[in-house]
Parts: C-alpha cells; sequence; structure tokens
C-alpha cells in the first residue's frame, strides 16, 4: 500500500467512511434490488425494500436509478456516522468495512 493509499484511507476512517471499493459493490447489491413503479403523474418512484428510508421520485427511470444511488450512499455515511446496524447484501456487512479499517 502507497503512502497515498495509507492517506486516503486514515481520511476515510477519520470521517466514518467506509472503503470505496465496497461501498460501490454494495450500493450496486442494492440497485439490483431495487423496486420501481411509475406513478400516474408520469414519474418513476423507486425504492429498496431492504433499506428503509432509501427512495426516490424523478421524471424518469434512468434518473430515478441515479437519485436512488446518491439517496443510497447518504443512507451508508449516516449509518456509519451513527453507528447504526447496516444489512448484509452480496456478502458485505459493516463488519467486511470494518475489518479494512
Amino acid at each position: 500500500m502507497t503512502k497515498q493509499q495509507r492517506s486516503v484511507r486514515a481520511a476515510q476512517h477519520r470521517a466514518g467512511r467506509p472503503d470505496t471499493y465496497q461501498r460501490a459493490a454494495y450500493i450496486a447489491a442494492a440497485l439490483q434490488q431495487a423496486v420501481y413503479r411509475p406513478y400516474a403523474d408520469g414519474t418513476i418512484y423507486g425504492e429498496i425494500p431492504a433499506l428503509r428510508g432509501v427512495l426516490a421520485n424523478e421524471p424518469t427511470r434512468a434518473a430515478c436509478e441515479a437519485e436512488l444511488a446518491a439517496v443510497l450512499d447518504s443512507w451508508i455515511t449516516a449509518r456509519f456516522r451513527r453507528r447504526l446496524p447496516i444489512p448484509v447484501l452480496a456478502g458485505i456487512d459493516r463488519a467486511t468495512w470494518e475489518a479494512l479499517r
């Protein structure tokens, strides 16, 4: 591990952010479980049922998926900072991220 990589990992630890690769893998696994449905007003509603509070409502499915990913990213950060549990998805959980620190 280079000095720069150690510095980034230390900054992530201080900020309460998990490893970037693990975060991306977790978000990808969560988005595979997303459920989308159209609303009467023409917008698309999306949510990840396993993750309470992770939802979005946008004009297109692509925009909804992008917003859902952004909401999930914020949700993960909030859960880490508050030391709340994070459900296991694709074999990735809080303990996996903690082991990387």
